[in-house]
């Protein structure tokens, strides 16, 4: 979800209505101390005794701390792509405590800049408030000064000269290098399958990488479909090297028959360099990548897709053809 949306500009409300939100999506800050002095009258108790043990045991092994890289990668994903999560406890009012779930809808939202709504039988009015809190909204930007890209989740702190102002902002960042290319063969592997599984017929498409694909499909028999992907350059991330900006993606086609089986796919890895002076250029116009695949006749759906290789970001979009 927060690959299909992150291409489109400015803030995202995601409402996410459930009678449970067992899984904390936001773990980094939750250490076994923190849940210690989550105890009834705020203290911990002694260390090294049984009851610190438990806890310990309790909050280890099968528990979402298992989950924490997988977890922290959706939350980042979600917080790049500006996505505001509003939690709606459909569950109602109970008298069955809810603090657990409670407490994860409060993390998912406080972390993202949405909003809680619980302990309510109204639903409508959940989702009414939950669209209206976030019609209006600022964006603020700045560039961090520590420059060490050391995967770790840093605060962000936003204060008003205003009294009385009640600020909701997502809370932070992971310090991950967009600009850093993986070099090992696991981390291509695992790009390649996800890039795999966004191709897939029944996937949202993603608009993390933007562009315009079009399709022409053979004029004689035996020729090849050709898609010419004109893609955005603003959306692709560069490396400078020897003087040039330098951008790794490739731009794939996966054909379905139309019982919905995949038939053939195929991709075209661009390299590509442009010289500084002619950059700017670029940014006016559209970065080109061409990819052709060899179909019988018939007619096909085609999903499209273009992945970026060094911020890991991919755009895809379905189109159909009828090969002659």
């Amino acid at each position: 979800m927060a690959l299909s949306l992150a291409g489109y500009p400015g803030r995202k409300n995601l409402i996410w209505l459930s009678e449970a939100f067992p899984v904390n999506l936001f773990p980094d800050e939750m250490k076994t101390a923190d849940v210690l002095r989550a105890k009834p009258g705020g203290t911990s108790p002694p260390a090294g005794s049984n009851e610190t043990a438990t806890m310990q045991m309790q909050f280890g092994k099968n528990s979402s701390a298992d989950y924490i890289a997988e977890v922290e990668k959706v939350a980042d994903a979600f917080m790049t792509a500006q996505v505001a999560v509003y939690p709606i406890d459909a569950a109602g009012v109970g008298r069955i405590s809810q603090l657990e779930s409670l407490t994860t809808m409060r993390s998912m939202a406080e972390r993202t800049g949405g909003k809680t709504y619980a302990n309510q039988n109204d639903l409508t009015a959940g989702l009414r408030n939950s669209m209206d809190d976030g019609s209006t909204y600022y964006t603020l930007t700045y560039y961090p000064e520590d420059k060490t890209w050391d995967g770790k989740f840093r605060h962000i702190d936003v204060k008003s000269g205003r009294s009385g102002v009640n600020l909701r902002y997502r809370l932070g960042y992971y310090a991950l290098n967009p600009g850093l290319e993986a070099k090992e063969k696991e981390d291509s592997k695992k790009l390649g399958e996800e890039f795999s599984q966004a191709l897939a017929l029944d996937s949202p498409s993603s608009t993390a990488i933007l562009f315009h694909a079009t399709v022409t499909p053979p004029a004689a028999s035996g020729q090849k479909v050709t898609v010419n992907f004109a893609i955005d350059p603003h959306t692709l991330a560069y490396t400078e090297k020897d003087g040039a900006q330098q951008a790794s993606l490739g731009c794939a086609i996966m054909a379905y028959s139309g019982k919905g089986s995949m038939v053939r796919n195929e991709i075209n890895n661009v390299m590509g360099k442009v010289k500084s002076e002619e950059f700017f250029k670029l940014m006016q116009s559209n970065f080109p990548c061409q990819c052709t695949i060899e179909l019988k006749p018939g007619q096909y759906t085609l999903r499209l897709g273009v992945v970026d290789k060094t911020s890991k970001v991919m755009g895809t979009t379905t189109a159909s053809v009828t090969v002659p």
